[in-house]
């Protein structure tokens, strides 16, 4: 009799997926849905007190123009703080930071001048006030978090300045001393986001700006300048094509010689990529191309000393219509072992984050834009443990025959410490411990399926799909 595996192909691709991009499925929760009454729309990260997590959205509350809020880690206990509007400042683009009393942020519109403010509020809710009203001329339409370095704040505003294309800024935490540091051109770059800071210098990144590149209005800069606003620098121009370009929603991460970043677009697959450069310009490198493990990257990379991590607005899987709803995603600093961690799936779930996650020990937290029950977005929480570091696929000719009808041969160069056969339900059929490179595994007994075999050895976790067929 003829067997036609057309139908269990087709099936393959989709478990594959859900196994060997989604094994750590079962470390994802999902601890909030935003509902346009309430709050909507999160374009930023979450900040811990350890007690509560505190973040705003850039729309719903009362007036339609943001909140802020609090909400334990575990998901209970959400609360909005404050509901913006008007005067008071509107649409949040960014993420809160915290003096030890005070929460600061920004807004994008509002204010006197509706132009953004630069607010504080109590992690109660109240003592809301706002510090400072951005006229235009001195910056408009903030899209970051500030910084805290000494007796002053920095941030930048993504327009506005003399030739409005930005501006670099500080500010005393009372709402004194502001005082602008830098005018963006366009040809040293436009619309600048979030900023770190070594003690001397300043580092950031443009969404436009720069010169050449294949971008019509440039494809941004990574830049550096010095606290008092002096030795500005270009550290790096994004052409658009194999180096990136257009940075969104984005930061750089440190490690103490390199800045780690992501660009939205360019690379050889234009989905975007990973990329460090040292903090003096040179040694530019592409980590990691985005294809099918995600794309479009935004926000900011994180690290827990062994691995970055961070976020996708997109990916390739189908799951989600257009440009897909994208994913948590790990690498290492070198540019090696990149994972995919979880595959946002939109409607009832979550999709298209615009931010960065936080971390709390063996815990990710984060928000996406859109998804969830009412599509208004949602916070989220990711366990990473030792079990889910390393992934590989076995290649055909190590486990064989596949499809199988009675039995299946595993041969490896290492070790087999742990063999789990599990269902496309995620539940385990069969599991042995073996201490061997060469085995032999019974699966008469396993009704026709398709399958996962889990192989656990000493220096890695290995996933294979078969089919089972008597």
């Amino acid at each position: 009799m003829k067997i036609n595996f057309f139908p269990a192909l087709i099936s393959i691709s989709i478990i594959y997926f859900l196994f060997t991009k989604n094994s750590c499925i079962a470390q994802y929760t999902k601890l909030f849905d935003f509902n346009s009454p309430i709050a909507a729309n999160p374009y930023g990260e979450l900040l811990s007190d350890g007690a509560n997590l505190y973040g705003m959205t850039c729309f719903g509350g009362a007036n339609d123009s943001g909140t802020i809020f609090k909400i334990k880690p575990d998901g209970s206990g959400y609360t909005v703080l404050y509901n913006l509007s008007g005067v008071m400042g509107g649409n949040p683009f960014g993420s809160l930071i915290s003096d030890g009393t005070f929460l600061y942020g920004m807004t994008k519109n509002g204010g006197e001048f509706n132009n953004g403010v630069i607010f504080k509020i109590l992690p109660d809710g109240t003592g809301f006030d706002t510090l400072f009203n951005f006229s235009g001329i001195n910056g408009s339409q903030p899209r970051g978090t500030l910084i805290s370095q000494g007796n002053f704040f920095y941030g930048t505003t993504y327009t506005g300045g003399v030739n409005n294309y930005g501006t670099i800024f500080k500010i005393r935490s009372d709402g004194t001393g502001f005082s602008k540091l830098f005018d963006f051109s366009n040809t040293d770059g436009a619309n600048p986001h979030c900023l770190i800071s070594d003690g001397v210098f300043l580092y950031g990144v443009t969404n436009a700006g720069g010169i050449g590149g294949t971008c019509p209005d440039g494809c941004g800069v990574i830049f550096k300048i010095k606290t008092d606003g002096t030795s500005y620098t270009q550290l790096h121009n994004f052409s658009g094509a194999a180096d990136g370009g257009k940075p969104q929603f984005s930061s750089l991460h440190s490690d103490g010689i390199y800045l780690y970043g992501l660009t939205r677009d360019g690379g050889t697959q234009n989905g975007g990529i990973i990329y460090k450069i040292k903090n003096d310009g040179t040694n530019f490198t592409t980590l990691y191309n985005f294809n099918t493990d995600g794309i479009f990257p935004t926000g900011s990379l994180i690290s827990d000393g062994n691995f970055l991590y961070g976020l996708t607005s997109g990916d390739n899987s189908g799951l989600c219509p257009g440009s897909g709803c994208g994913v948590i995603f790990k690498i290492k600093p070198d540019g090696s072992s990149f994972l995919t961690l979880y595959n946002f799936t939109g409607f009832a779930d979550s999709a298209t984050p615009y931010g960065s996650l936080i971390s709390s020990g063996t815990i990710l937290f984060g928000m996406t834009s859109e998804g969830g029950t009412n599509n208004k977005g949602t916070i989220f929480k990711f366990g990473i443990t030792s079990d889910i570091y390393e992934y590989n696929t076995l290649s055909i000719d190590k486990i064989f025959p596949n499809p199988s009808n009675s039995q299946i041969n595993i041969e490896l160069k290492e070790n087999i410490e742990e063999l789990n056969i599990i269902n496309v339900l995620g539940d385990s059929i069969l599991k042995e411990n073996i201490v061997s490179k060469i085995t032999t595994i019974d699966v008469s007994d396993i009704r026709n399926g398709i399958y996962i075999v889990r192989i656990k050895t000493s220096k890695s976790i290995y996933s294979k799909l078969i089919i089972i067929q008597h």
